[in-house]
């Protein structure tokens, strides 16, 4: 699929055209999720990394681009993003489980 398409599939799934305004996130992530689902996982962290860009503060898109990370064998990324949510909510239970599996998929952990 090229980006229109993504477009035209995100058009056509109710979030913009039922009169439905999309959460925070809400359009973005869609995207994202979709493209990480068809196997263009860099594009789909792409738009996570620029929401997080958007909005700095926002735990649960730190958190949700770095499970996407660590989903799809990334673990440098899913390492930084983690790091970054625990120093915004260091009792993110979700960060620090995605923390400890990057840590272990580098190596940095017995």
């Amino acid at each position: 699929r090229t980006l229109p398409d993504y477009h035209t599939w995100w058009a056509s799934s109710g979030d913009s055209t039922n009169g439905r305004k999309a959460a925070w996130g809400g359009t973005t992530m869609a995207l994202s999720e979709k493209l990480i689902e068809d196997g263009r996982v860099e594009e789909g962290i792409r738009f996570l990394e620029l929401e997080i860009e958007l909005a700095p503060g926002k735990v649960w898109l730190i958190r949700k681009a770095a499970q996407a990370c660590i989903a799809n064998a990334r673990p440098e990324k899913a390492l930084k993003l983690a790091e970054q949510g625990l120093a915004l909510k260091p009792e993110d239970e979700a960060l620090a489980t995605v923390k400890a599996d990057a840590e272990e998929d580098l190596g940095l952990r017995e």
